[in-house]
């Protein structure tokens, strides 16, 4: 009985594996790429990358702990850190000079840590708390066309992390300090600076003034403590930071949930040591692929200013696209199943496949002759079903 019933599961676990893809690694630059996976699980693996960032210039005196950095209407704009003037800069990206001072008047810098904008605002993030005892932590929110005066007010938002209990902790020995944040749909996303555990949790918050008390939304084991994020577009983000021996990395996260940032891909890049870069601690986008890092004074290293450049580490061709209007109906129900008209697509199709809303492949024909392809009831389960098609790199996906 026990002969009969082993070698029964071991024949039911591959039958009901084989055909089955719905979820898996869908970033074609990964080890672990799976090219007919319909939903990316957020198990891409990669190799192991140095990424050296190209240093321009040594920053101006004025900004020795560059905290935070943001990129709005060309022009880059950084803030110090704690103990410094509640100021903006406008730097000269060639000569790090500081071309413009802004004051805000009504929003004292207790520990500015980071910048953040979306398309109507600049948020100040007002949240350092090494010693984990702070519970004034805030956002000054500013109008972008506010830049252009010489002195400003904000708006405050105020929060707490609601899951902090204990505020007597140990310095830089904790997980309640922040100095990262962006913007998405109009919501604050912070990701803390675990000192004890090396990981991070996410707290979102709505970015409109107010008092909010936050419980973490999200946690991923960052391996580091997080010092700055920025996010470009719907679904690419960076977060940086380094370790406690000194080793700066950067996390590029993309092909995620909205507002779920470690659900995609999340790639791994080391950027050397801190005795190189300095301590890095601001990170912005400037276009699609890139922008800049900027790293306080540490130690001997003078304050500077990196370009970074993603395109090398980013698909160049996304996973899936939906099927453009010119294949024109290229499927549709019938009374008795499917029927997938190909005549519309002129290019070279290598793969066709229908599958199910859980994954199994109910018909698949590469380089197929045929334009007209029937899919009959009897081949058919469940309700939902997709139609990919292979063409050349690109595999568009059409839900029936």
């Amino acid at each position: 009985m026990h002969r009969i019933f082993f070698p029964l599961f071991i024949f039911l676990f591959f039958f009901k594996n084989i055909g089955f893809s719905q979820s898996g690694c869908t970033d074609p630059l990964a080890l672990n790429y799976d090219p007919w996976a319909i939903n990316n699980d957020g198990s891409c693996a990669y190799e192991e990358n140095y990424y050296d960032a190209v240093r321009i210039t040594k920053l101006d005196d004025k900004v020795e702990e560059c905290s935070g950095l943001i990129w709005v209407n060309g022009k880059l704009w950084t803030l110090n850190d704690s103990g410094n003037a509640p100021e903006l800069y406008q730097i000269d990206v060639q000569s790090g000079d500081v071309l413009k001072t802004l004051s805000i008047s009504n929003f004292p810098n207790v520990d500015w840590e980071d910048l953040a904008k979306d398309e109507d605002y600049i948020y100040i993030g007002d949240f350092g708390n090494n010693k984990g005892n702070r519970r004034d932590l805030s956002v000054g929110r500013l109008k972008l066309d506010d830049l252009q005066k010489d002195i400003a007010e904000v708006e405050i938002i105020k929060f707490s992390m609601a899951d902090q209990q204990n505020f007597d902790l140990p310095k830089q020995g904790h997980d309640y300090d922040i100095e990262a944040f962006f913007v998405q749909d109009s919501f604050l996303y912070f990701f803390t600076k675990n000192w004890a555990d090396s990981k991070t949790r996410v707290y979102q918050c709505p970015a409109s003034p107010g008092e909010y008390a936050l419980m973490p939304v999200d946690s991923f084991n960052i391996g580091g403590i997080v010092t700055a994020a920025d996010i470009i577009g719907d679904s690419l983000a960076v977060i940086m930071g380094y370790t406690k021996q000194g080793r700066v990395w950067m996390y590029v996260l993309n092909n995620f949930e909205p507002g779920k940032f470690f659900s995609g891909n999340k790639r791994l890049l080391e950027l050397g040591s801190a005795i190189r870069m300095g301590q890095a601690e601001a990170i912005c986008f400037d276009n699609e692929f890139g922008g800049f890092i900027g790293a306080e004074k540490f130690k001997f290293v003078q304050q500077q200013i990196f370009r970074f450049d993603l395109q090398d580490f980013l698909s160049p061709i996304p996973h899936s696209f939906k099927m453009p209007e010119s294949f024109g109906k290229v499927i549709s129900r019938e009374s008795d199943g499917f029927e997938i008209n190909l005549s519309e697509i002129k290019k070279e199709l290598e793969k066709v496949q229908l599958v199910s809303e859980n994954g199994q492949i109910l018909k698949e024909i590469e380089n197929p002759d045929q334009t007209i392809i029937k899919v009959k009831m009897e081949e058919m389960a469940g309700k939902t079903y997709f139609l990919r098609l292979k063409i050349g790199e690109n595999i568009y996906i059409q839900k029936a």
